[in-house]
């Protein structure tokens, strides 16, 4: 490695290989599984499969720990791409209809106002910081970790109240996103009520994607379609925290730095509704290899996710998410059950 090359960079080809094994291992097992099983629709999702994978490659095998480091690299450049690509497969003139139009996204901002209410309850409850609070309640509101980090300059939190609040949100994520296919089984719910379940109650973008994708490719599209919606809503949540804390702390710098942060949309986000637009409006609809463009595209992006998937197990290390402390624990739990079962309810009704 030479001396300017980061650690990341160095283990990308290790962390791309690792990925790729992976990925083929849990679709061609995933595919085996379901041809074996009894009952092939309790089989687990190839993205919930490689998810797993990727968690037990790390904590089981004594992998290098450059390979760990390069699969922040994927993670990166994948999953927007996945996303994107996901977008071809979603008819967006479904939301005419207006149970799922308008009803959909009024269920979505009114989970993401459970997550926020229940999240500052919980953490009071628990006897943790307001800082922490809002960094628990911006991660299950929104969308995890991005939003933790968008929010913590903005509320000075300190390190291990970043710590705490990365730890208990990847956790409670990763454990919602197993139960929403099975709790969406469970209540026969269809593609686009389990598409909504999913976009508005699993928290990190890859995660609840991964959720709808274990229901079918309809439910996928709908589950990024709500959770974009949560994503947008990024920029004035951290504009808000921002205010909130100024008119709180006269002297504090909260409302500055809210405003450099709150302007950020992520790109995949309008990559998203650009080809999901092409596709309401037929653009993406001829043939090639005869199936239509978008179609393949989506496909593709399944594949993506897939193999994003097993990165970010590769970036889960259990004992430190196990070992974020009791009340960070509890805080995260009652909050995400309650926005679970909020969710359920919302999405049973559609």
């Amino acid at each position: 490695m030479t001396g300017t090359e980061s650690p990341a960079r160095a283990g990308a080809p290790w962390a791309w290989l690792i990925a790729l094994v992976l990925t083929v291992a849990a679709i061609q097992g995933g595919a085996a599984w379901k041809h074996a099983a009894e009952h092939p629709e309790l089989v687990p999702s190839s993205s919930i499969l490689a998810i797993l994978a990727g968690v037990l490659a790390r904590n089981l095998l004594h992998l290098p720990a450059v390979a760990r480091r390069g699969s922040k690299g994927i993670i990166k450049t994948v999953i927007p791409l996945s996303i994107v690509l996901l977008g071809a497969g979603l008819d967006l003139a479904a939301l005419t209809d207006p149970q799922l139009g308008v009803g959909g996204l009024a269920i979505t901002v009114a989970c993401m106002l459970v997550a926020l209410l229940a999240a500052f309850g919980a953490s009071k409850l628990m006897g943790l910081s307001g800082r922490t609070a809002g960094l628990l309640a911006a991660g299950t509101a929104v969308c995890g970790s991005s939003a933790i980090m968008a929010v913590a300059p903005v509320v000075e939190a300190e390190d291990d109240e970043i710590v705490v609040a990365l730890g208990t949100v990847n956790l409670m994520g990763l454990l919602a996103m197993l139960a929403v296919p099975a709790l969406a089984a469970a209540f026969d719910l269809a593609d686009d009520a389990a598409g909504l379940f999913a976009g508005t109650s699993v928290h990190a973008v890859p995660q609840a994607v991964a959720a709808g994708a274990a229901v079918s490719d309809a439910a996928a599209g709908f589950a990024t379609l709500f959770k974009m919606v949560r994503v947008a809503m990024l920029a004035p949540l951290v504009f808000g925290f921002g205010a909130f804390l100024a008119w709180r702390r006269p002297k504090s710098h909260a409302l500055e730095k809210s405003k450099k942060i709150g302007s950020i949309v992520p790109w995949f986000v309008w990559g998203f509704l650009a080809l999901s637009a092409l596709r309401t409006f037929g653009a993406l609809d001829f043939e090639v290899n005869a199936k239509p463009l978008g179609d393949v595209l989506a496909g593709w992006g399944k594949h993506l996710l897939t193999f994003s998937m097993v990165a970010i197990g590769l970036e889960i290390d259990l004992r430190k998410l196990l070992g974020v402390g009791l009340r960070g624990l509890l805080a995260g739990t009652l909050t995400s059950a309650l926005l679970l079962f909020f969710s359920l309810l919302c999405s049973s009704w559609l």
